[in-house]
């Protein structure tokens, strides 16, 4: 059965966009692809992972939610041994990391480590006596390499447990799974791929030859021994040069070798959607008071974010033990941060407010230091710093009387940011075990509810009042910053590596700025340019950490 272990919040490494994690990652995809091909594997519930190349604290895992069919190289996620996803959208399935980071972490020769449901070696584990009989050649590749883990104890959903698998490995490469399945280690994905492949051909050919009901011819064992040392010493000559054979890897879309402009023009779009949603929002507050604008919007956007999440086939349902969860998430996340920040826009002109909102990632490092533990380095101290400093000459570049009068807007709208990137620390500290268009969609609607209270208590629309440039920009802001930016802002994390859709999304406030000064006649001087400026470093400053 298949469990997500949660929704983890994006922590950006510089260190993983190399090359070698690039063809790690194609070799990683290939083998779960050629699995898928030979049917050796179980719905969403197998999973493989391979050690990071250069690195003892991060793997590569599958994401939860997907088919082996369906994963590609840039779909593969990077977690640590704490379960923090460090790169990649989406979060691994619960057993897959208590089981691979327990074994990563505990036996460090397994840089690879691949754990299926393969029907043939999965039905020799759930029979008395030992699983493999070493009765034929390729069964004999196996010989003096296999352990069988005698105690099943259900799902493993908990450190204890991963630690208990990992520590009946002991010296061996293949562990039989009592009343489970079958898990491979090896030093590399193309090994592991090779052991994986010929173990589920021995054991299919074991079945059916007991399936005669004749008994097995054994192999002396003196011939078994000699026979199995030849095997190792060329292990993988047929699968090995191509880490599961070139037809394997041709499975692999171009995207996911090398070639991410597909991504980039995603990102482009989400940046523009979301950038030029803050001039829109100061031109609607003139027709839509802002509460019933932003309910309005939200509306829309639960209804496109749902048939999304449909299409994508995800689930919907929310446990009961995490609804507490996406409602904190929800009111932070979604209540405080539409709220907050289109109410500053009753006294900041629209690229004033998109500079001050978008100092989230700088704030989320600070809070990362008290919530989740994570050291206040100097590049954080500083990226607070001009961040402080970027806001300053945005208040009284004008002069103190112009900067007090706008006040309420930037306490507004920082308030916004601040309690955004609290509910952004939080959910990496509890994360939210949803997929992430379902996850979007949930909180969105119910973030968006008071709102929709706060708009029947306080306000009264006036919808003859709407200009069709009004209906236009309000279906807009339902159905493009709040609908498909985010279905290309999940596309151009599958395409792009961690660091440059993190670092692309700093254009957002440039185009939040260039868009107010281009639609609204917002000035454009120096002072917006230097605290765009000063903001952008101290942001670029926090997302590298």
């Amino acid at each position: 059965m298949a469990n997500a272990l949660g929704q983890p919040a994006l922590r950006r490494n510089s260190d993983l966009d190399s090359a070698a994690l690039r063809e790690a990652r194609v070799d990683l995809a290939a083998c779960l692809r050629m699995a898928a091909r030979l049917g050796m594997h179980e719905g969403i519930c197998n999973h493989f992972s391979l050690v990071v190349p250069g690195r003892d604290d991060l793997f590569l895992v599958n994401p939860y939610g997907y088919a082996f069919s369906e994963v590609t190289a840039s779909r593969l996620l990077v977690c640590d041994f704490e379960g923090n996803v460090v790169q990649g959208e989406g979060v691994p399935e619960a057993t897959a990391f208590y089981i691979h980071a327990r074994v990563h972490r505990n036996v460090p020769r397994a840089r690879a480590c691949s754990h299926t449901d393969m029907p043939n070696a999965a039905a020799l584990a759930i029979t008395e006596g030992p699983p493999l009989l070493f009765a034929g050649q390729s069964a004999l590749k196996f010989l003096g390499r296999t352990v069988v883990d005698e105690e099943y104890n259900g799902l493993a959903l908990d450190t204890d447990e991963g630690d208990r698998i990992a520590a009946s490995i002991g010296a061996a490469d293949i562990v039989f799974m009592r009343n489970h399945g079958v898990m491979v280690i090896g030093p590399d994905a193309a090994t592991a791929w090779d052991d994986l492949y010929y173990l589920e051909r021995a054991a299919e050919a074991q079945r059916l030859a007991l399936s005669t009901g004749r008994p097995l011819k054994p192999v002396r064992a003196e011939v078994a021994a000699r026979t199995a040392a030849q095997m190792a010493r060329a292990r993988g000559c047929t699968w090995r040069a191509s880490s599961a054979s070139s037809r394997g890897r041709s499975l692999i879309s171009p995207t996911d070798r090398g070639t991410p402009l597909g991504g980039y023009a995603l990102l482009l779009a989400t940046v523009l959607g979301w950038g030029v949603n803050w001039p829109a929002m100061k031109l609607l507050l003139t027709q839509v008071p802002p509460f019933s604008m932003r309910a309005f919007c939200g509306a829309i956007g639960v209804v496109l974010m749902v048939a999304i999440a449909r299409w994508r086939g995800e689930a919907l349902g929310v446990p009961a033990g995490l609804r507490l969860r996406l409602l904190l998430a929800s009111l932070l996340n979604v209540t405080a941060w539409m709220g907050l920040a289109t109410l500053s826009l009753l006294w900041l002109a629209a690229g004033e407010a998109t500079i001050v909102c978008y100092t989230v990632p700088v704030w989320a490092s600070l809070l990362a230091w008290p919530v989740l533990g994570e050291r206040l380095t100097p590049r954080r101290v500083a990226a607070l710093a001009v961040g402080l400093t970027g806001l300053a000459v945005l208040v009284l570049g004008r002069g103190v009387a112009v900067g007090v009068e706008k006040l309420p807007g930037v306490a507004l709208a920082l308030a916004g940011a601040v309690l955004f990137s609290l509910g952004t620390v939080i959910t990496k500290r509890w994360p939210l075990p949803l997929p992430p268009v379902a996850a979007t969609a949930w909180q969105l609607g119910l973030g968006c509810l008071p709102l929709l209270v706060m708009a029947v208590l306080l306000e009264s629309p006036d919808p003859s009042a709407l200009t069709p440039l009004g209906w236009g920009l309000l279906i807009y802001g339902g159905v493009g910053p709040l609908g498909l930016c985010y279905l290309a802002w999940f596309a151009a994390l599958h395409r792009l590596p961690a660091s440059a859709a993190a670092t692309g999304t700093l254009l957002t406030p440039v185009v939040g700025v260039l868009g107010a000064a281009v639609f609204l006649g917002e000035p454009l001087g120096m002072r917006e340019i230097a605290a765009l400026c000063l903001t952008a470093t101290g942001v670029a400053l926090a997302v590298r950490g």
